[in-house]
């Protein structure tokens, strides 16, 4: 039961899934209106285009499975996943998305690129950045009850990541540490800039 469970949440909290999920709470909580056309940008630069590289890489044989467990191969994936969010805040600018949009994609660049950067040293979990990013969020968007729960959800995939075997503890509280840039981008820097009014 318990290898079940966390075989589930891995896929569920994977990576790909993270943006939707974004998505979703920003439509549910930001309490600005987000055109469809914004919301699209979003998810395909930020989902759906990582995915197929990934899965592109995969058919290639540059990574032998998808869930890359050698960290080589996933320093160029991790590199081109920062180009993809890079390009939504271009997108989205160009767009003219709303600020909560924007600010989020700038947010998650700035993350790609702390992971990008502990990548090249260590393998890192980006299940728990994922899910890290998610709570961080929570909290920005809907305060503490909606953060507690999604923090829950990142413990609960944390610990998935650590029962599989897929990665260490040390590793999974680097991916979890790397949603801190998300939080000093939204609390912080964001309003600095003039991202967020």
């Amino acid at each position: 039961m318990p290898r079940r469970l966390a075989r589930i949440l891995g896929i569920i909290c994977g990576p790909p899934l993270i943006p939707i999920a974004l998505i979703s709470l920003t439509i549910a909580y930001s309490g600005e209106p987000l055109r469809t056309r914004d919301v699209v940008a979003f998810v395909l630069c930020l989902a759906v285009l990582p995915a197929f590289i990934v899965y592109g890489a995969y058919r290639v044989g540059y990574v032998s499975n998808l869930g890359m467990p050698d960290r080589r191969p996933r320093v160029l994936l991790a590199t081109i996943s920062l180009a993809c969010a890079l390009l939504s805040v271009v997108a989205l600018s160009t767009l003219g998305a709303a600020s909560i949009l924007i600010a989020l994609a700038a947010g998650i660049s700035l993350q790609m690129f702390v992971l990008d950067l502990l990548t090249m040293r260590t393998k890192v979990s980006y299940h728990s950045a994922g899910t890290g990013l998610l709570t961080v969020a929570g909290l920005y968007l809907g305060g503490p009850s909606l953060a507690v729960p999604l923090g829950a959800v990142a413990l609960a995939t944390g610990w998935s990541r650590w029962y599989l075997g897929k990665h260490t503890v040390r590793q999974i509280a680097l991916g979890f540490a790397s949603s801190l840039a998300l939080a000093a981008w939204l609390y912080d820097l964001a309003g600095r800039t003039g991202f967020l009014y």
